[in-house]
């Protein structure tokens, strides 16, 4: 047993114990998802588990209790932390079948909502200030910040196509992103699925453009754009 768990190992619920299970999480545990015009900021239900093994090792979990009301399952979830048992609640559509099950999603819903009766994320529904929320980057937003680091390294070095006669210079802060934008745009610069930047280069170079900067960004998109609607 580690000496923090010792410090808070009693038989009865103290304000200590209440005090060390309502500290807020980790900068790097908060994650933020976007609904609609709304950000929510959030801590997934592993770092939970983690601050309940760390305080209490010794807390439980009832059987849980489900219910279907209005089209909406509901589970409800007994949480018993040195002798005190508490529930709460968490809904999902019965029929949801996007991103986890209903019952999956309504059970760690459960979860947090009866951890947050014990002071466990608390705050995040409170409205009291988080730490920074760290957002998760989907792949594609990877995989442009990797483009861009090599092309911040090679920002003033001609692009060429592989058969030599299509050179532009490339200056812009995010041609990575813009190509990528524009292939799928206008689906004219694809290939095999993938974007085609030496096609673009060709059509940029037919067109009289040998450089791709912050300041022509507007002028190169309507060239490629109008030459692939012509095409």
């Amino acid at each position: 047993m580690s000496e923090r768990q010792e410090q808070y190992q009693t038989q009865t619920l103290t304000a200590e114990t209440l005090a060390a299970l309502a500290e807020q999480f980790k900068p790097e545990h908060h994650e933020t998802l976007r609904q609609g015009g709304t950000a929510i900021t959030f801590v997934s239900w592993n770092h939970y588990v983690e601050r309940l093994n760390e305080v209490v090792p010794n807390w439980s979990m009832g059987d849980p209790i489900f219910r279907e009301v209005g089209g909406k399952l509901a589970v409800g979830l007994p949480i018993t932390i040195c002798g005190v048992t508490r529930t709460n609640f968490g809904d999902e559509d019965a029929d949801k079948d996007t991103f986890g099950t209903a019952v999956v999603n309504a059970y760690a819903q459960a979860f947090k909502r009866t951890c947050a009766m014990f002071g466990l994320g608390l705050y995040l529904y409170n409205g009291a200030d988080a730490p920074q929320p760290t957002a998760r980057p989907t792949k594609a937003q990877q995989k442009r910040a990797a483009s861009s680091e090599v092309q911040a390294d090679k920002s003033t070095e001609p692009l060429v196509r592989p058969d030599g006669w299509a050179s532009v210079t490339v200056t812009h802060p995010d041609w990575p992103g813009m190509q990528d934008w524009l292939c799928k745009k206008t689906s004219y610069y694809m290939q095999d699925g993938e974007p085609n930047p030496y096609h673009m280069l060709a059509t940029l170079a037919k067109e009289g453009i040998t450089e791709v900067s912050e300041e022509n960004a507007k002028k190169v998109l309507a060239v490629l754009l109008g030459y692939a609607e012509k095409n």
